[in-house]
């Protein structure tokens, strides 16, 4: 699993758009486990959208598909509060 993460990133990070499988149910019902989601980069000027949804990395370095609740900058860094659709999920906050 951590082979395919860094394999997201690292497509990402070279300006090209990758298809991800939704393995968890977070996003439930909205997106369910098991369907194909493109995915395009995100440049650092870019602004991000209350109510977009987003693939984020944790700070423990897991990929997640979550709504973003709010974005803010804080000692020269910027952050984003997400949560994903389902009842059970709870937000989270990671850096931008």
């Amino acid at each position: 699993m951590q082979l395919r993460a860094d394999a997201v990133r690292f497509v990402l990070a070279q300006g090209l758009p990758a298809v991800i499988e939704v393995v968890g149910g977070s996003m439930s019902p909205t997106i369910a486990k098991g369907t194909k989601v493109d995915v395009a980069p995100l440049g650092e000027a870019d602004a991000l959208s209350v109510g977009e949804i987003v693939l984020l990395a944790t700070a423990s370095d897991i990929l997640l598909l979550h709504r973003v609740m709010a974005e803010f900058e804080e000692g020269g860094a910027r952050f984003v509060i997400h949560q994903g659709d389902a009842a059970s999920s709870i937000f989270a906050v990671s850096a931008r």
